[in-house]
């Protein structure tokens, strides 16, 4: 046999003619939908949510499912807003599935969208206490305080405490990014909640066996500080006084 005889015959443009006549039976169509975020729920499908993530696309009307104030705007804030509300039950265990897009969410809470940044911070603060130490390790090393040092809300310091609280490199990385400036502004803006944020300045301030720390006094006690503190009572408060006190008597 011939080379030849083995070659593709080549259409002629009678056979493309009678391409053109060929039809596709529509049963055989299978149309791309993407799943309401509705029945997503109603299914608990949460790994399939949080895919949705990063998606910019326009919310549909229908998906518009949750009585949601703010309102997301696209398919990825929904699904954020969606887990937030999940995770508010510990049985669906939201932290487990988004323990791949931490990189997501932090960044997120830097983002020029008020409404993302909202419910990202939202789903992180619902997380955190059941993160395990290598999944919290991980969040600070995508840069979460630096991110959180633009955010003050009446939660940032609760926040940052959950974060730090007994984590010597944590401690660290929180007074790396200027943790004294969110404590100060904190202290400020919510003066009814000072009791609480210098309970956090208190665990800030100690090591993990709860002996005090000389790095962690020594950058946090700056002269901003030391004013803010003086415009407070109460017994949080005087506790972070002799903390300082004891810093002088023994290190400085």
């Amino acid at each position: 046999m011939g080379c030849c005889e083995t070659r593709p015959k080549l259409m002629t443009p009678a056979d493309l003619a009678g391409l053109s006549s060929l039809t596709i039976e529509e049963s055989k169509i299978k149309p791309i939908t993407r799943p309401s975020f509705a029945l997503l729920v109603e299914q608990k499908r949460w790994s399939d949510i949080v895919k949705l993530i990063g998606n910019s696309d326009p919310i549909f009307e229908e998906d518009k499912f949750l009585p949601l104030t703010p309102q997301p705007s696209t398919v990825g804030c929904m699904a954020i807003a969606v887990l937030s509300e999940a995770s508010k039950d510990p049985i669906n265990k939201i932290h487990f599935y988004i323990k791949n897009v931490l990189s997501m969410l932090v960044l997120n809470l830097t983002s020029d969208d008020i409404i993302l940044k909202h419910y990202s911070y939202d789903l992180l603060y619902s997380c955190t206490d059941n993160f395990t130490e290598s999944i919290m390790h991980e969040l600070i090393s995508y840069g979460f305080f630096e991110s959180l040092s633009e955010i003050y809300n009446k939660n940032t310091m609760i926040f940052a405490h959950k974060v730090f609280k007994n984590r010597e490199r944590a401690q660290r990385m929180f007074l790396k990014h200027k943790g004294y400036e969110v404590v100060i502004s904190c202290l400020s803006k919510y003066k009814e909640d000072s009791g609480m944020i210098f309970v956090a300045v208190g665990d800030l301030l100690v090591d993990n066996k709860r002996n005090l720390s000389e790095y962690n006094c020594k950058h946090f006690f700056t002269q901003d500080f030391l004013k803010a503190l003086s415009e407070f009572q109460g017994e949080e408060c005087e506790n972070v006084r002799m903390i300082y006190e004891e810093y002088l008597n023994r290190f400085v």
